[in-house]
């Protein structure tokens, strides 16, 4: 059940200049590059704070490992990438708002090391966007909200985390939750 959240909005694709005409405020851009009908492996993300591109490694899904099912027993950290993307249409409620808000201070708070390492990324992704439309296809994603990729030793697993709308109204809580989360998927346990 969904708390102090609206239903996650479906995300029909915009025209770039529909897009800026309805969003005052900037939001990150991404651009994806797509050549021979491949998911992209890396994208520019452009932020008002930054200024200039940064590069943002997406992990590139080759076989579906079943849900529900680890990885791999073992996996080595250099095996393992982590992808949070907080897809959002061009107007975003309070509660839409939130959620990308707060997994974006939960991943650059207590991950720093696997950032830089690029072991995990975050992005907030405007899914009404037609250049966004392959990440949207790879992720399956219908509706605005928190998706996480992992891919362990080339077996990619995608997830919609729908538990953190119930959280945030709390933000130790979400933290800690999500944290969680993203632990054990750092490790490579999918379960």
């Amino acid at each position: 059940m969904v708390v102090g959240a609206c239903a996650p909005d479906p995300l029909p694709i915009q025209s770039e200049a529909q897009a800026q005409r309805a969003s005052p405020t900037p939001t990150v851009r991404l651009a994806l590059a797509i050549t021979g009908g491949n998911v992209p492996t890396q994208a520019e993300v452009r932020t008002p704070a930054a200024g200039s591109p940064q590069k943002l490694q997406l992990a590139t899904p080759t076989k579906a490992s079943p849900e529900g099912q680890k990885a791999s027993a073992t996996p080595s950290n250099s095996d393992v990438r982590v992808e949070v993307i907080h897809f959002h249409a061009t107007k975003q409620c309070y509660s839409c708002k939130v959620v990308g808000d707060l997994a974006e201070k939960t991943v650059t708070t207590y991950f720093k090391d696997e950032l830089a390492s690029g072991r995990l990324t975050f992005a907030h992704i405007n899914g009404q966007l037609p250049e966004n439309r392959a990440l949207l296809d790879k992720y399956g994603a219908k509706s605005t909200g928190l998706y996480i990729g992992t891919t362990v030793g080339g077996s990619f697993h995608k997830e919609t985390d729908i538990k953190v709308w119930s959280k945030i109204k709390n933000e130790k809580d979400y933290f800690e939750y999500l944290k969680g989360v993203l632990t054990k998927r750092l490790a490579g346990d999918i379960t």
